[in-house]
């Protein structure tokens, strides 16, 4: 009797799908990520930091910068310019041109000006400003 003949088998290729979507994001070298996706993005935490560290730029770097000089010759007594020179000074800070202690002796030296210029004795705005820069200066 003959033994039936059996067809070649080809080797099965097994393709693995995965459940877990991937970064869509590249390496330096341009190949894809490849690692897993945070939930309801397309982005690994990788990739989503950089893209918000990279919007956080462009939008500091959209802040329109008002010069120095010119925030510190606003007349502060003035509530209005206050507010200006605030976000002035903010936007120099965001920008990175401005130190944050730098900017608090500025916005404490302008809140006083203001202060001062809207109590009866002037001299305790001065005196409220000296003492808080004798604390800022560990004295």
């Amino acid at each position: 009797m003959a033994e039936p003949t059996q067809a070649p088998t080809t080797p099965r290729v097994v393709r693995r799908v995965s459940v877990i979507p991937t970064c869509s994001g590249t390496s330096r070298d341009g190949t894809p990520c490849g690692q897993a996706a945070i939930r309801g993005t397309d982005k690994c935490k990788h990739h989503s930091e950089r893209e918000q560290r990279s919007k956080a730029q462009a939008a500091a770097d959209s802040i329109t910068i008002t010069p120095l000089p010119s925030l510190v010759a606003l007349d502060v007594s003035d509530f209005a310019l206050l507010k200006r020179f605030r976000r002035g000074i903010m936007a120099h800070v965001a920008r990175g041109t401005l130190g944050v202690s730098e900017a608090r002796a500025l916005l404490e030296v302008a809140l006083s000006i203001h202060e001062s210029d809207h109590k009866d004795d002037q001299s305790k705005g001065f005196t409220d400003l000296a003492s808080s820069i004798a604390k800022e200066l560990g004295g």
